[in-house]
């Protein structure tokens, strides 16, 4: 009734449009934001070269100001003239691949919608022809190689992590990472000046370890199980826990040893604190392991297994824990839970070389008659009756 009886106050007209404020910067996250703005100055500087806007007439020349397709201006044919235009300069003199041209129209896109208009790419056949086309000529980057095992163990000698408290760390988030699959963000300081994103990030209080199915606080070393609780996650709003059980066959590679080894030597179990962040003391860059220090050394393992070091990068941890997981026997429905991927087709991609490999040993197995085939004739399918007799009672009631 007192809604009903009072108008609008000016405080409920601030607190909808702070609100609204609010909701627009929660839209995007952060790298897609920088992705798709930078999408619009491409745009913008593109027009500003010289592109002849006027010839179409002088309001047509404000997109060069403000990137905005109005309706009332521009009619759809000359928005996809103009689209075009821009996506053939991308690619054919900057060089750009088609999924860059995709994430600039996107920006534009968005930016579009943000201010109200309609949809600039929406039935724009041409254009999505020409993109179709560019797919095929410069389609998407083959992904970055797996980290095997041998690669692993390489690393871990190359940091020599018992002796330094630095390389403990960055052992440790390699480690974990290549054990959970886990995304760069989770683990990486990925922001500038090497700090970490919060709301993604592992930290110091989402490992429990557990002995015998209890969780312990001390004498972690004893520990025989680590849990770990995920954060905001490009697929879900975060919250997930997935375990590890001890390992006895190479130590050193066995993620719960490692992690309890860190945790140990840190101390704070319950903070807050990023989980990979540097130990006290430690004078490196950053709050803890950068995303360039992952790099460098997952490409330090890669060359010394003789491998081309460009193939490899931080997301060929999360890629090759998946293939050798699969490899021992893990199912692709298990590896997509375990590694928190959306869908089924995203993780045959990840495991594609571990794929290739699922017919080792099984010519030996068949050809030795180990899996006899057994040929059984099948019946003749059972007439349907009932069905048809349904079927003519119907069909004569429509008769009479």
């Amino acid at each position: 009734e007192f809604l009903q009886d009072h108008n609008l106050t000016h405080e409920e007209w601030v607190q909808c449009y702070h609100f609204g404020l609010l909701l627009d910067e929660l839209e995007l996250e952060h790298g897609t934001k920088v992705a798709y703005a930078a999408g619009v100055k491409k745009m913008l500087d593109y027009l500003r070269r010289g592109y002849p806007l006027e010839d179409m007439s002088p309001r047509h020349a404000d997109l060069r100001v403000d990137g905005l397709f109005k309706p009332a201006v521009w009619r759809p044919e000359q928005i996809e003239k103009v689209l075009m235009d821009i996506v053939l300069h991308e690619a054919a003199v900057r060089g750009n691949s088609w999924s860059t041209v995709r994430v600039m129209l996107y920006g534009i896109r968005h930016h579009n919608i943000r201010q109200g208009l309609p949809d600039p790419l929406s039935a724009k056949l041409r254009l999505a022809q020409r993109m179709r086309a560019l797919k095929k000529m410069r389609g998407p980057k083959p992904g970055k190689l797996p980290v095997t095992r041998a690669m692993m163990l390489a690393i871990c000698e190359h940091l020599a992590w018992a002796e330094d408290d630095d390389a403990l760390v960055e052992w440790a988030a390699v480690l974990t990472a290549w054990h959970f699959m886990m995304r760069s963000s989770e683990y990486c300081a990925k922001l500038a000046e090497g700090r970490f994103e919060m709301d993604y990030v592992v930290r110091m209080c989402d490992v429990v370890f557990l002995r015998r199915g209890k969780v312990i606080t001390e004498d972690l070393h004893t520990a025989d199980e680590v849990q770990i609780t995920f954060g905001k996650q490009k697929a879900s709003a975060g919250g997930e826990v997935r375990s590890h059980t001890a390992s006895l066959v190479a130590r050193d590679l066995c993620v719960v040893r490692v992690l309890a080894a860190l945790v140990t030597k840190k101390g704070g179990q319950f903070s807050k604190s990023p989980l990979f962040a540097w130990c006290k003391g430690s004078t490196r860059f950053g709050e803890g392991v950068t995303y360039a220090r992952i790099m460098e050394v997952v490409r330090a393992g890669a060359e010394l297994c003789g491998r081309n070091i460009k193939e490899y990068g931080s997301h060929s941890l999360r890629r090759g824990g998946a293939n050798e997981y699969f490899l021992a026997g893990m199912s692709l429905s298990a590896c997509q839970l375990f590694g928190r991927w959306a869908s089924i087709e995203s993780v045959k991609l990840y495991t594609s070389e571990g794929v290739s490999q699922v017919m080792r040993g099984m010519q030996e197995t068949m050809l030795g008659g180990g899996a006899e085939l057994r040929l059984l004739e099948n019946a003749v399918p059972r007439p349907r009756d009932v069905q048809m007799y349904r079927a003519a009672e119907a069909v004569r009631k429509l008769h009479e």
